[in-house]
Parts: structure tokens; sequence; C-alpha cells
């Protein structure tokens, strides 16, 4: 009863964190502390509801106190660190250092802060609550004073123009009159004041304002990028291009065997391929071995690990004698959760909708091939290509209209890449004149077999793979189809293969299995599938995973937000 007690009130609390409800999200996240003051995935979202820096810092340490590996909290936490590093030293503060993930866990500690806990006003000291009020009105009283005397100077200034005017002396010199300014006065507190000053009056045809409001940096400690400005500059566009990131900057989670012949696994590394580790799963609470052993009475193989958009749960597909299905499981490991019933022998390439609640996937449970979605807490499943075609590696858009698929709707036992609609709304132009694609849309039509699409993060591009040129190779193009480009370089040789292509969550690099040589030209192939790593120019190619485990697939964590471009005008037109 009590676990089942914190799965809802988990679920609740990622709800309303993903909400921005954060008041109600802490609300859920303490109760679930307060029965397990050791859930590692509550301490993480409690991070992620914090109201301030310091809160989030306390939360990602706590995490760190529970597992020193959390490579998710490690990251977040160096980038706190970063970002305060301007910032005047607190009182009292505790930081977590990359070598602190080789440390034991220290012994956890009893929840003492009260910020963890909703506001209780009757139980909080009264001198705190009276010292906030008298704060508050106080400032509230400057701001109404600073108005009211605007409005007066302003009308006064009005009244002596229209006595000017109607005395008819243009020739009286006119006096100067005070603008308003910003004072401050103290290092936490500002009030507009009125500073006298000898700056004439515009001239007529410049509006004059009748307030100034500006705000004055206070000492709060954040670095100087965040400081307050009174101008309007406009975000930077993220573009795809390989430097200065750094594949640390996110982890990575993979499918693999540790040996030739062992099942499939779940694996996480940093981004370079770094600190491999096991993810342990469990079913009913039996846990599933890294290796298999004569006493085991299933063969279980897991496939197509692909992570929510918050990075909470991983879904994947999971094989059991022979027959596969998709689960879902926390990203840390645990017990996984059965989301499809299909009893079909493949069911695969599993992919998150960005809404993090609905999840696309391909099976031949009715036969041939299709497209399904399913919510992941175990709906009944949609069918959304009913047809005799082969449909298969659904790839959300980042604004989740769109999906790119393979097909051989048209070139039967032939697949090509095409974008489907998935909202089914029909969309009028743009300021443009350009008409968003409603239906679908054909994106290649060459020799070969063209599939396995993934979306760029920032919508603009597709890479996938094709075996036009008899070896499977890497290509990109344009998401409407146009400039495809091999990024397949060095491949001369007609065995080096390349599948499963993956962007990071700041579109600078592609993950994909490969089995070619580190050397270029070289003759040969690898006995095993490698990760490597690309940029989308195809001018560099880094292999980073090495040893005798073959790795099938894998995806990119993305935690912090700013690494992620901005979509909000992603409009998709097809160029068909």
């Amino acid at each position: 009863m009590e676990q089942n007690q914190i799965r809802e009130w988990m679920r609740e609390g990622i709800e309303a964190a993903r909400n921005n409800n954060k008041i109600i999200a802490r609300d859920f996240f303490r109760r679930v502390l307060e029965l397990d003051p050791n859930n590692e995935l509550a301490w993480m979202w409690m991070a992620q509801a914090a109201d301030s820096t310091s809160e989030r810092q306390q939360a990602l340490e706590r995490v760190l106190e529970i597992n020193p590996n959390n490579e998710r909290a490690l990251q977040a936490l160096r980038r706190i660190q970063f970002d305060t590093r301007y910032a005047p030293p607190a009182q009292e503060s505790s930081t977590v250092s990359p070598s602190s993930s080789s440390q034991a866990p220290r012994k956890p500690v009893e929840i003492e802060r009260d910020w963890l806990r909703p506001v209780d006003r009757q139980n909080m000291p009264r001198e705190l609550w009276a010292k906030n009020r008298r704060q508050n009105n106080n400032l509230l009283l400057y701001l109404l004073g600073a108005v009211a005397l605007a409005l007066i100077g302003f009308g006064g200034l009005l009244l002596f123009n229209y006595l000017e005017e109607n005395n008819g002396d243009n020739n009286t010199e006119t006096t100067t009159t005070p603008f308003l300014s910003v004072a401050d006065i103290d290092a936490t507190n500002t009030i507009i004041a009125l500073t006298p000053t000898s700056t004439p009056l515009p001239p007529t045809s410049t509006p004059r304002p009748t307030t100034i409001y500006a705000l004055t940096p206070t000492a709060t400690g954040l670095p100087p990028t965040l400081a307050p400005t009174l101008t309007n500059t406009p975000r930077p566009t993220v573009t795809n291009t390989p430097g200065p990131s750094d594949p640390n900057a996110f982890s990575i989670i993979y499918a693999a065997n540790s040996a030739p012949g062992e099942p499939s696994r779940l694996y996480r590394a940093n981004g370079d391929g770094s600190n491999p580790q096991f993810i342990e799963l469990t079913i009913d609470g039996v846990p599933i071995p890294e290796r298999s052993s004569a006493d085991d009475e299933r063969r279980i193989e897991i496939y197509d690990p692909a992570l929510s958009p918050a990075g909470e749960f991983v879904a994947f597909t999971m094989e059991i004698d022979g027959v596969q299905e998709i689960f879902v499981a926390p990203d840390t490991g645990g017990e996984v959760f059965q989301v499809t019933l299909t009893n079909a022998s493949e069911t695969r390439g599993v992919a998150w909708h960005p809404d993090g609640e609905t999840l696309a996937y391909y099976s031949n449970a009715d036969g041939d091939f299709d497209i399904y979605t399913v919510l992941y807490t175990r709906s009944d499943p949609i069918n959304l290509t009913q047809n005799n075609a082969d449909d298969r590696y659904p790839s959300w858009s980042p604004d989740g209209k769109y999906l790119a698929i393979a097909s051989d709707r048209y070139s039967t036992g032939n697949l090509e890449v095409f974008v489907i609609n998935y909202a089914g709304e029909v969309v009028p132009p743009d300021e443009f004149g350009r008409t968003p694609f409603s239906g679908e849309c054909q994106l290649t039509d060459a020799s070969g077999d063209s599939y396995s699409p993934a979306w760029s993060p920032d919508g603009k591009h597709i890479a996938f793979i094709t075996t036009r040129e008899q070896d499977a190779d890497l290509y990109i193009m344009n998401a409407d189809g146009s400039n495809e480009r091999n990024l397949s370089v060095g491949d001369n040789n007609v065995d080096w293969q390349e599948r499963n292509p993956s962007w990071s969550p700041d579109g600078n690099w592609i993950m994909v299995s490969s089995n070619r040589l580190p050397t270029v030209g070289e003759i040969g192939v690898n006995s095993t599938y490698k990760l490597w790593l690309t940029t989308p120019r195809g001018d560099l190619w880094q292999q980073i995973t090495s040893g005798e485990s073959n790795e099938i697939e894998g995806d990119w964590f993305a935690i912090l937000p700013e690494f992620r471009p901005d979509v909000s005008g992603f409009v998709y037109v097809c160029a068909s």
C-alpha cells in the first residue's frame, strides 16, 4: 500500500511540475520523501521544482549523497556552480566535485530543510511574517508614492504650458522640469524617486514618457550575464555546428551485450562513452541479470531504448521467449512496467512524443508492419497506418504534430522516408504564404532502402540510413527532403554499416551504431558494432565505445532546458 501511495504521489508531483505548479509539486515530493527519505527520483524532481538556486543545489547534493554516480545530478550541479562562479561566497555551502562520483555514499540524513514543507503560517515565527509584511508594504508605498508624484509633476507641466500659451508670452524663458530616475536605497531594495536634472525638455515631435519604470540590478549574486537589462535582445538561434559543444554535457543510454552470445541489456555512460554502467531492471521484484546462465528459464533481450523528454523514464522493447513488447522503467533502473500486449514477434522502434505521455512504435501484430501510438500508462493502442504496406521507424517532429517514418507504400519491398500528419490539423498559410503540410509527404526516392529517420531537435533536418550505395550509410537531408548528403566519410568498404541514428539534444552530434574501423580507408570491419559520434557535416567521426561488447542503438539524456533549441515557431512545409 505504501509503495502504491508513493507511486501515486510521484505521478501527481511530476504532472504538477510539468505544468509549472511548483508549490503543489514540492508538496507531493515532500510526502514521498517523508515515507522514503532516500528516494533518488523524488529528490531529482524536487530539484526540478525548487524555487531558488540554493534549494535546487541542496536537492542535487542530497541525490549525490544517495547515489554518487548519478550523472544527471552531477551535470546539473556543475552547471549551477558554473552559473554562480561570480557570486559572493555564501556563509554555508557545500559543493560536489566531479570526483565525488567515486566516493562511497554517505549515511542518509533526516529531512530538516524547511523549504521541503508547505508554508504553515501559524507555526512560523511571528517576527518573520511581520518583517516580510513590513518590507512588502513599504515597497508598495514607495511605488505608489513615486507614481503619484510622477502624475502630479506631469499634470503641473501641462498646466504650466497651458498658462504660457494663453498668456501669449513666447519670449518667456522655460525652466527645466525634473524627470524620474531610479535611486538605489540599499543592497536589496530599490524605489523610484524624483531626482532634479538640468536636461531640457525633448522636442515636441518626440513622445514624452509619463512615467519611467527602470530596474537597477541589485546585489543578488547572479553572474553578469543574468543581470536585468532594459534592452530586448533576441535569443540566439541554435545552429547545427559541432563546436564548441562537448558530448559530455550529456549522458547516453544504449542497448548492448556484455560479450558475444550474451543477451542485450541497458547501459548508461557519459556522452563520450566513458564510465559505462549496467542498468539493473527487475520483473516482479526479480532482477534481470547482466549475463545469462544455464539456470535461466527465459531468454530476455532488450532493444531500442528511448528516453522520455524529462529524462525520468526509459521506454524500450523487451523480448521474452521470442515475443516482443514495449516496456517502461525509471531511467536509473528498477521495476519494469509493460505497456503493450501485442503477442507479436516484432514490436520495435519506440519513440516518445514531446508531451511525455504518448509513445509511437511499429509492430507486425496484425500481419504487416504498422505504426501505432499508445499512452505509456497502457491505454488501447491506435493504428495510424491501417494499410497493406510496410510502415516502420517512427520519429516525432519537435512540435509533435508529425511523424517521420519508413514505408514501402508506393514501392513494395523498397522502403522510403515519409512524413505523415499525426495531429490531423489543416493549417492555413502563414505570413509568408507557406501552406503547412497536412497529409503525407514522400522525402526520398532512390534505389535500395531508406529507413531509420531521426528528426533533429530544431526540426530543420532529418538523418536516416540508406542502402542506395550497397552498404548502409548515414545520410542527412533538410526536413522537406531536399539537399541529401552522405555523412559516411571514408566509407570505401561496402561492408561498413551504420545503424540507428540519434541526435544529441543540442543538435551538434549524431550517434550511430557502426562496424566501421577506427582508421579511415582501412580494409576490413569491426567484429562487433560500436557507438560512434559524427557531426551533421560528417567532417568528424569519433568511436566512443570499445571492447568485445556489441552496441546496437542508443539515446541521449537532455536534462537542462537551455540545451534544447527553441521550436516555438516551427512550421513543417513539404517540398513536393
